[in-house]
């Protein structure tokens, strides 16, 4: 009796492993793509994620991109712009959550008036934004050596 028992431990331990394997999880995200996996798995990207909208649009260039842009219009009917800092993943949409832009940051107010913010960073809270918008900036070429 304890042979199975120290089997299903065993093979617990072993697929707990597995799924911690950063090389494992690369591989099912790189399977996604496939036909196959969307055949066996039901799987599209029409597919009801447990992950917030601002997880999904930040996350999707934030590897690709020297950095992100993000503009937030807020309900007051003002506008902030600048490079995203760090933001809230908590995947429940509420106003609980807020993101941090860093400088260069300008506010255009609403009534059109645009200032530059003389601050290092500023905090959004998302209980008062109406709209986010996130645009990623590519690095810039290197110069080739003429020669």
């Amino acid at each position: 009796m304890a042979w199975w028992a120290l089997g299903l431990l065993a093979f617990a331990t072993l697929l707990g492993a597995l799924a911690a394997d950063p090389r494992a999880v690369a591989a099912l995200q790189r399977a996604k793509a496939k036909k196959w996996y969307k055949r066996l798995t039901g799987y599209s990207q029409t597919t009801i994620l447990d992950v917030s909208a601002w997880y999904r649009t930040i996350e999707l260039h934030r590897h690709d991109a020297e950095v992100l842009v993000v503009g937030a219009q807020l309900d007051s009917g003002a506008y902030v712009q600048g490079d995203l800092f760090t933001y809230s993943v908590a995947s429940r949409e509420d106003e609980h959550r807020d993101l941090v832009l860093t400088a260069p940051i300008e506010l255009r107010t609403a009534d059109g008036v645009t200032h530059t913010l003389d601050v290092k960073y500023s905090v959004i809270s998302a209980r008062h934004i109406v709209r986010l918008d996130v645009t990623p900036v590519q690095p810039e070429p290197a110069d080739e050596p003429k020669g």
